[in-house]
C-alpha cells in the first residue's frame, strides 16, 4: 500500500542506525521463533503469549519484548509521518525529536536517550527526506503518508491493546 512503512526509518540518515538495528533484530528474532512451529505461531501475538505462559516474556531477548519494541518503533514512525502531514511548515529534525521524546524516550534509559539525542542532530531536512523516500516533486507524498498512518495506526493500536490486555505492554515487569 505504501512504500514508506518501515523504510521511513532508513530515510532519516545517520539517525536511523539505532532504530534500524533494533527493529531488524526484533524482526529476525520473531521470524526465527515463528519458523520453529509455523502452525502454532501463525500470529506473532501467539509467540508472546507462549513466552508469558512459561514465564519467559520478561527476558531481555524474549520475542514478547521484541514485539513490544516493534510496536513502539512503528508508533514512532507513524507519529512522525502524521506530524509531517499535519504540520508541513515545520522542520523534520524538530518533528523527529518531538516524536522520539513522546513515543520512545519514556522507555529509554540514560545511555539510549543520550545516543538518540545525538542521533537526532543528524536527521536530514524535509527536502532531503522526501527526495530519499522518492516523494520529491511527488504531489501525493503527503497523501501517501496520511493514507499509511490512517491504515496502519488502527492496526498498531490493536496490537498494543492486545499486549496491554495480556499484561505484556511492559515485559520488564512481567
Amino acid at each position: 500500500m505504501c512504500r514508506l512503512a518501515l523504510p521511513v526509518v532508513e530515510r532519516l540518515g545517520a539517525a536511523s542506525l539505532l532504530v534500524r538495528s533494533d527493529v531488524q533484530g526484533n524482526i529476525d528474532r520473531l521470524a526465527a521463533r515463528a519458523a520453529t512451529d509455523p502452525a502454532r505461531f501463525a500470529a506473532l501475538f501467539d509467540i508472546a503469549l507462549e513466552e508469558q505462559a512459561r514465564g519467559a516474556a520478561g527476558a531481555s531477548d524474549s520475542c514478547a519484548r521484541g514485539l513490544l519494541w516493534l510496536v513502539r518503533a512503528m508508533r514512532f514512525v507513524t507519529s512522525l509521518l502524521a506530524a509531517l502531514c499535519e504540520r508541513p511548515g515545520e522542520a523534520l529534525p524538530a518533528l523527529a525529536a518531538e516524536a522520539y521524546y513522546a513515543v520512545l524516550n519514556p522507555y529509554h534509559g540514560y545511555l539510549a536517550s543520550a545516543a538518540f539525542g545525538l542521533a537526532l542532530r543528524f536527521v536530514p531536512d524535509r527536502g532531503a527526506f522526501y527526495e530519499s523516500a522518492g516523494l520529491a516533486g511527488d504531489g501525493d507524498g503527503a497523501g501517501e503518508m496520511a493514507a499509511f498512518v490512517a491504515a496502519f495506526g488502527p492496526a498498531l493500536a490493536a496490537v498494543h491493546a492486545l499486549l496491554a490486555e495480556a499484561g505484556l505492554d511492559d515485559p520488564a515487569t512481567v
